[in-house]
């Protein structure tokens, strides 16, 4: 049986009424250019040389009265190319900024596809309970190529990027700014999903439904009842269901109530964090 984790909380340095964006992704996959582009100046150093990038560095902007910082990170690399102290502290770095934002922009070059590096990262997100939005980067060298579209690159997402099947995808170019105007819109509509609550009224509802139309599995030819459901947190939306034989409950039904809760209530860009827990015996 799943136990409830300790109330994580984010990073509070920040100002509370931004919303804090990581961008992640290889060396030389275009961060830098695409920050100094969403921000409207070249406050990062850019190269072509992978590395160039060594810390987190904030960029902050306001649009429409909402505030904006974006964190730049150093690209990470598979640990044995990292031989070098100052890559190493960058990596360090950029696996803190994760769990300091709200939302992770994980560009993909979609010239080259999905790679080991980017299915680490995709798995780093969705482990510390991270709003994510994919960026398909370079899109307008990806559009002259035959071999290479979106459904071929939706595919190459499904079965490198399973950690993040609920995130949505953009397709963009950092360098001549294509796409980049559906960044901030869907950056907004990820964070209200991902700050979301559902009343516990709702949710015992949904409960209801769910079990009446799929019950669990018999557990040694007894029934296995879900009584209750509440949302205990935001950020990432988290809830717990008990009943009478939750350790019974295996990762395909789970699977179930996960999907039905998505159809249900959204929560498009977030990952949901779901647990079960034993009733308590009435005496």
């Amino acid at each position: 049986v799943d136990c409830l984790p300790p109330e994580e909380e984010l990073i509070e340095e920040e100002e509370e009424d931004e919303i804090r964006i990581a961008i992640l992704g290889r060396p030389n996959i275009g961060k830098s250019t695409l920050v100094n582009r969403m921000v409207g100046e070249e406050r990062h150093v850019v190269h072509n040389r992978p590395g160039t990038t060594m810390d987190s560095i904030d960029s902050t902007i306001e649009i429409d009265g909402n505030n904006y910082r974006f964190v730049d990170t150093a690209g990470i690399r598979r640990k044995s190319k990292i031989d070098d102290y100052v890559e190493r502290i960058g990596v360090s770095h950029a696996i803190r900024t994760i769990e300091r934002c709200h939302i992770s922009l994980l560009m993909i070059d979609g010239v080259e596809g999905i790679t080991s590096q980017d299915a680490r990262l995709a798995s780093l997100i969705q482990e510390r309970g991270r709003a994510c939005v994919i960026l398909i980067n370079r899109w307008d060298l990806v559009r002259e190529m035959e071999e290479r579209n979106v459904k071929v690159l939706l595919n190459e997402i499904e079965t490198g990027l399973p950690h993040l099947s609920w995130a949505p995808v953009l397709y963009l170019s950092a360098l001549t700014g294509k796409g980049c105007h559906k960044i901030i819109p869907t950056i907004r509509t990820i964070y209200t999903e991902f700050d979301k609550r559902i009343s516990t009224a709702k949710l015992n509802q949904f409960l209801e439904k769910a079990v009446y139309q799929n019950s669990p599995p018999m557990k040694n030819n007894h029934r296995v009842r879900l009584n209750y459901m509440t949302q205990t947190r935001v950020r990432p939306p988290t809830f717990v269901i008990w009943g009478n034989n939750p350790e019974s409950i295996k990762a395909p039904y789970r699977r179930y109530l996960e999907n039905r809760i998505r159809d249900d209530f959204g929560f498009n860009g977030t990952p949901i964090r779901l647990h079960l827990r034993k009733k308590r015996r009435q005496w």
